[in-house]
């Protein structure tokens, strides 16, 4: 079959965008299939971007596997993705049998070449475009990377050369962009000077972000004076020392160029111990005598690890768990007779769900930080008291998470302040009406339920 007309030119589109794609060919095609072998498509992590590979089931499929190898962290190990298929790869070719494996009624047989572009490619963000910065985007040019600059300054960004795999950005306040950066970026702030630095590094902390690397250039005093102004603004020692201040290697003079040089040595050299890290797992620690965890997958809320013990009988098994800085729920009492519970459209489950209020807990926020916090952002009511009613493992099959759950009164009514992809409103009822709805149903969250049985039975 010819090759698809536009294919190359979108081919070549995507290539030099530097968005991460996957080529999908149908390499042979046997029996009754929808499609001729040497049939191609384009995805993204948005889905179909050119082509087709047969339409309905089987490039649905094609497409969800696709999009799941695109949903490894480059440099990271691969994963599992939901269609059951063995773990991703970079490349891999694909044999299903359209009635059994895709639930086709045609019996056909096909072979797919699934091929990642773009997505292994290293991650780098630097916020600033000054005389360091602009070295350390040409000295980086010749590596297998894709670089994002950020700066305020259009004249400072407009001096960076263009290049395929480099992207410059011009935003009034950098710090909006902390939100949108890959898991998996390296990042280092080089503006103006530490007053720029600190309000970036903030909103890091503050969303709890954990890049494999973060680095400030400055000196250690500088570093010693942004610790202390971030433990000022809230946040916690412990999180505010994350972050490498002097970067670069100790070599060379103090000239941008050579500044750079130094610079990037030292990102190969943490880019080449975090692959090893993702790939092989940590050793054991020597000093508590831990097991080895491997992080297959990192992400602002969980991580995905792989974690091996040692038998009783001198053998090592392996578990994969998702690893969980836990949550908290909420049981806002209105008055003697009322509750607020809320009404959440739940994507997972693509149902709206009656729950009381909950959430994540940030990196070392204490539970009765973030419940106080979680009510106030999802309900708007402000608590005079908050009251601990249980803590629990939610799924310990295969979450570390513990949750807990507070009894909220002395309630004072305000305006929630809701993420924006978060679709929520208060529901108030009485008590009767939450147990009724248990009973019938119409109640199906696991947290919820306990919630409002354990309060009947302790104080109703």
């Amino acid at each position: 079959m010819p090759v698809p007309h536009g294919f190359v030119e979108r081919l070549a589109e995507l290539s030099q965008s530097g968005v991460p794609f996957v080529c999908v060919t149908l390499v042979e095609a046997i029996g009754s299939t929808p499609q001729d072998a040497g049939s191609k498509m384009l995805v993204t992590e948005g889905g179909l971007a050119f082509g087709t590979v047969g339409g309905g089931r089987v490039e649905a499929r094609a497409i969800d596997v696709a999009k799941g190898m695109l949903g490894v962290a480059a440099g990271g190990s691969p994963a599992d993705v939901s269609t059951g298929e063995p773990p991703v790869a970079t490349a891999m070719l694909l044999e299903w049998n359209l009635k059994r494996d895709v639930g086709m009624t045609c019996g056909g047989t096909v072979k797919l070449f699934f091929e990642t572009f773009n997505h292994a490619l290293w991650q780098i963000v630097l916020f600033g475009a000054g005389h360091v910065a602009a070295a350390v985007v040409e000295c980086l040019r010749q590596l297998e990377c894709h670089v994002t600059c950020i700066d305020a300054r259009a004249e400072w960004l407009d001096k960076i050369a263009e290049h395929s795999r480099l992207r410059k950005v011009r935003a009034d306040d950098p710090r909006s962009l902390v939100a949108d950066l890959p898991d998996d970026a390296f990042v280092m702030c080089m503006t103006m000077g530490h007053a720029t630095d600190r309000p970036i590094l903030e909103e890091i902390f503050r969303r709890g972000r954990a890049f494999p690397f973060l680095g400030v250039i400055g000196s250690r005093a500088k570093r010693a004076v942004l610790i202390k102004e971030l433990i000022a603004a809230g946040i916690a020692a412990e999180a505010a020392e994350q972050f490498h201040c002097p970067i670069g290697l100790d070599l060379g003079t103090n000239q941008p160029g050579e500044i750079a040089i130094s610079v990037v040595a030292q990102l190969i050299q943490e880019r080449d111990k975090w692959r090893s890290m993702a790939a092989g797992g940590a050793a054991a620690d020597n000093t508590t005598g831990e097991p080895p965890v491997a992080t297959l997958l990192s992400t602002r809320r969980f991580d995905v690890v792989e974690q091996t013990v040692t038998r009783p009988d001198g053998r090592t098994a392996s578990v994969k768990y998702v690893k969980h800085n836990g949550s908290v729920a909420i049981l806002p009492l209105v008055d003697d007779n009322h509750i607020c519970l809320i009404k959440s459209r739940r994507l997972t489950v693509n149902e709206i769900l009656i729950e009381v209020p909950a959430g994540t807990r940030e990196p070392n926020e204490p539970p009765l930080e973030t419940a106080r916090r979680e009510l106030i952002e999802e309900t708007g009511y402000r608590a005079g008291r908050l009251e601990l009613l249980t803590s629990y493992y939610p799924s310990p099959g295969m979450l570390s998470e513990m949750m807990h759950i507070f009894i909220a009164s002395d309630l004072t009514p305000g305006d929630p302040a809701r993420e924006e992809n978060e679709q929520i409103e208060n529901y108030v009822v009485t008590w009767d009406e939450s147990l009724a709805m248990i009973d019938s149903g119409e109640i199906h969250d696991g947290k919820t339920i306990i919630a409002l049985l354990m309060y009947q039975r302790e104080h109703v």
